[in-house]
């Protein structure tokens, strides 16, 4: 291990480790202290989770929900999933070998007529210009790097290092709590709105709103805070629920 590294705990028996070469996440307690990994691209990316069972809202299979509204709300989140992040986790995995969901799914169907309408609320912002790629995924990292939400960090640096053009360099450092020097102009002001916004309380700064307006003018600003806000609360609900980061082989 880097011997600058940081330690730091995040949810139930998750450590954090930030190094140069971006975030990994150890827990010593899986497999008798083995650890699993993962590797995006180039970029090591070492992923475990305490509760590889599923957290506190396992994945759960089609065919076991008992209400119809579960069943329509599985296959609405299966649908919206498979296109955003590909049917197989092209993007990441998303779902077990069982089909059951994984990450904020699980939540989202605990209430399938509220998640359902999330999603759409997700997907209709998707939609919205003005936002490009790169300042969306950074947004979405620097609140994930606050609130340590594990699988959170999990899929947006997958997102970021296959559909962005940001460096794995970047993308590391973002999702370790760090803002790169070499940020381009509009990932600097997305970067400073959503640190801002998840992590110092009370009004954003009239500044920064200015500089937010610059660089995305008003419809682009708006759709930022929507994923600042969106992504904060997806982070409570993976931490909440403990949600497990994939291994090897899911």
């Amino acid at each position: 291990m880097d011997s600058s590294a940081t330690r730091f705990r995040g949810p139930t028996n998750k450590y954090y480790i930030n190094n140069s070469y971006g975030i990994a996440y150890i827990c010593p307690a899986v497999g008798l202290g083995k650890k699993l990994y993962r590797t995006v691209s180039r970029s090591t990316i070492i992923t475990a989770s305490a509760n590889m069972s599923g957290g506190r809202l396992p994945p759960t299979p089609r065919e076991k929900y008992s209400t119809r509204e579960e069943k329509n709300g599985h296959d609405h989140l299966t649908a919206i999933a498979s296109h955003a992040f590909g049917p197989s986790g092209e993007k990441f995995i998303w779902h077990d070998k069982q089909g059951g969901l994984m990450g904020p799914f699980p939540f989202f169907n605990a209430s399938p007529e509220v998640g359902t309408a999330l999603t759409d609320v997700i997907v209709k912002l998707a939609a919205v210009s003005g936002l490009p790629a790169e300042s969306r995924e950074t947004a979405i990292l620097a609140v994930g790097a606050h609130y340590k939400a594990g699988f959170e960090l999990y899929s947006h640096v997958q997102v970021a290092n296959k559909a962005t053009n940001l460096s794995e360099k970047q993308v590391g450092a973002i999702a370790s709590g760090t803002k790169p020097s070499d940020l381009g102009e509009r990932e600097n002001v997305a970067y400073d709105v959503a640190k801002h916004l998840a992590a110092t309380p009370g009004p954003m700064p009239q500044n920064l709103w200015d500089r937010s307006m610059k660089a995305f003018g008003k419809e682009g600003t708006v759709a930022l805070v929507h994923y600042v806000g969106l992504y904060a609360y997806t982070c409570v609900i993976l931490n909440a629920i403990d949600a497990p980061v994939p291994k090897e082989g899911d």
